[in-house]
């Protein structure tokens, strides 16, 4: 028995043993492959930064050299060094580089001559007046483009660009551009990592980290070293001169498992490390090597957060499989409440649902009763814009009366006439006669037409139908007002047709309200005019499919005041005397223009506007 306990005892001993083998070999495996994800994450995430930045770089600086070869070919530039002295041109070449430098932005312009003596500076206090010796120079006498960096005693850090100045295939001199890196450096401070640009002496150009600036970073690619002979050659310069000291070099050591994890000398804030994950990127073009940053202590926080969660998994599977023969006999009572729970969950769903049926019959209910309220309101509404065209109508109905009552007059001395040539035998001057009654029957045929029209509900049903049709019968109607008024009424159509979709009753309502608003401003006015122009908007102004129709209503008289513009579209707000109108009719145009998605706009100033008093502007998308 003894034994037995022992040997089942050495089995548990072992069983855990290997437990806790497997356990910590897992950890290990997780937290390598998980710092290995991150590394790679980082690295394209890194690379994917720096090829956009280095395009963005590259862009902003290249179009400064196209500033530089145009301003090399300017004939007042070729006229200034070709002539022995050329200071006595040289201030329209100095006007000129001023302004380049004020559209361009770059920091300055200089014209230099073949012995490479400035000829123009925009800094009194530029000590540089020679730059024969300078490399820019030489490679742009060369008949190349020549290109530098040169950080000024105050810190400053410039590019330069020198282009040629080529006349009869000789080198005249060089249009050097020089750009403040200040402005190209406010980006970098917008990315949240670290990044940094060097040039071909390891010096730091631009960094985000304003520390890092100018400092040197002694690091090569090629190699895998911290320290680059081309910054240990500047330095020693620098030491010779007293001018600095190695507390300028950035990067410590590097790891010997990795090229791309650099040691810092110092790190850039007081809770962060100083070991960087590093991504570079040459610029051939620039002769600049781009580097990025990720701090190692973030890829060290992903993999200790894998490691722990990993670490918590497998406690928890340890902790269920010992835990598993023990608690038998309370999984089966839990499965029992289990079961017990379903079903109470089972009968509360089914509860739960019917509440819902029930709920969802009655949002049914309240969303037909709210059918049934828009379309009563829609029914009101049409109701309430047919009343104002009544309203309208009787407004029209003396100057109508006259129409009617001159043809009818006319009818019935031709139909006299008529009986009296027939009496007579003169059957041709009876049919002219007769022919004369026709013109005029026609006439208030049309007229007829046309108020029944207007007056016809609204059966919103959209239809294509042309602006000059509704022009055509806005005269019909407004005509002999218009006369009685003494108003002059004039029509500006475009050469081609236009049409729109939608109801052509309700143009020629929004229409005729505005412009009988318009002849009554010009009331009592020295000139009474009413002009009503239509056309297409220009394509050049807006893209093709989304142009609109452009109808103005201008009239001569008072204009409107800002105090009344702010209510002039609201319903029953009138300036006119009591009796004249119900304030209804801008109202009524609100309303209908948007059955057109269309807008209405009272023009304050412009072309359309000059000697007008108000014009207002229609906008109806074209079909």
């Amino acid at each position: 028995m003894h034994l037995s306990k022992s040997k089942y005892f050495n089995r548990e001993q072992l069983s855990v043993f290997c437990w806790l083998i497997g356990f910590v070999f897992i950890l290990i495996s997780v937290g390598y492959f998980a710092e290995r994800n991150a590394v790679t994450q980082a690295n394209a995430r890194m690379q994917g930064t720096l090829a956009f930045q280095t395009a963005t770089l590259k862009t902003s600086l290249e179009k400064y050299s196209v500033l530089a070869a145009l301003i090399s070919r300017r004939p007042d530039i070729l006229h200034a060094l070709r002539i022995i002295n050329p200071l006595d041109v040289l201030p329209s070449a100095n006007q000129l580089a001023v302004d380049f430098i004020g559209i361009s932005g770059a920091n300055d312009i200089w014209i230099v001559d073949k012995e490479g003596r400035i000829l123009r500076t925009n800094q009194p206090k530029e000590k540089t007046i020679n730059i024969s010796n300078e490399d820019y120079f030489i490679s742009a006498m060369q008949g190349n483009l020549g290109r530098g960096n040169f950080v000024t005693q105050s810190g400053s850090r410039l590019y330069i660009i020198a282009s040629p100045v080529f006349y009869d295939n000789k080198i005249l001199g060089v249009v050097v551009v020089r750009l403040d890196l200040e402005n190209l450096e406010q980006v970098l401070l917008l990315l949240p990592d670290p990044i940094l640009i060097v040039d071909s002496s390891q010096r730091v150009l631009l960094s985000s980290v304003r520390q890092w600036r100018l400092h040197y970073f002694n690091y090569a690619l090629e190699n895998n070293s911290f320290s680059n002979d081309s910054a240990d050659s500047v330095m020693k310069r620098k030491l010779a001169r007293g001018n600095s000291s190695t507390s300028d070099y950035l990067v410590d050591s590097v790891s010997r498992t990795s090229k791309s994890k650099l040691k810092f000398k110092t790190a850039l804030g007081e809770n962060e490390g100083r070991v960087f994950l590093q991504a570079s990127l040459y610029v051939p073009l620039l002769e600049w090597n781009v580097h990025m940053f990720v701090n190692y202590d973030a890829i060290r926080s992903q993999r200790n957060n894998a490691v722990f969660i990993t670490f918590l998994i497998l406690s928890l599977i340890a902790m269920s499989f010992f835990m598993w023969r023990a608690h038998q006999k309370r999984r089966l009572k839990e499965q029992r409440s289990q079961l017990a729970f379903s079903l109470r969950l089972e009968r509360q769903v089914r509860d739960r649902t019917h509440e819902l049926s029930a709920s969802n019959t009655q949002l049914n209910i309240e969303i037909e009763e709210r059918r049934i309220v828009e379309r009563n309101l829609r029914e009101a509404q049409d109701e309430f814009i047919q009343a104002a065209k009544l309203a309208g109508i009787g407004q029209m109905s003396t100057a109508l009366a006259h129409e009617y009552n001159q043809p009818l007059t006319a009818i019935r001395s031709y139909a006299d006439n008529a009986s009296i040539f027939i009496k007579k035998d003169k059957s041709e001057n009876a049919i002219e006669n007769l022919l004369r009654i026709n013109i005029l029957v026609d006439k208030m045929a049309g007229l007829t037409s046309t108020l029944r029209r207007f007056a016809h509900k609204s059966t919103h049903e959209n239809e294509y139908f042309s602006v000059d049709s509704v022009m055509d019968e806005l005269i019909i109607l407004l005509s002999p007002q218009a006369k009685k008024q003494n108003v002059s009424l004039r029509l500006l159509s475009p050469v081609e047709s236009i049409e729109l979709k939608g109801e052509q009753g309700k143009l020629l309502q929004i229409i005729t309200n505005l412009v009988t608003n318009a002849m009554d401003a010009v009331a009592g006015c020295t000139s009474q005019k009413v002009e009503i122009q239509w056309f297409v908007e220009d394509a050049s102004k807006t893209d093709w499919n989304t142009r609109h129709a452009i109808i103005l209503i201008k009239d001569t008289g008072l204009g409107i005041s800002e105090k009344i513009r702010s209510d002039m579209f609201n319903a029953f707000y009138t300036t006119k005397k009591t009796g004249n109108g119900l304030g209804l009719g801008l109202f009524i145009v609100s309303t209908l223009l948007n059955d057109f998605k269309g807008t209405i706009e009272l023009k304050d100033n412009g072309v359309d506007t000059k000697g007008y008093g108000t014009v207002f502007e229609l906008r109806l998308p074209l079909s």
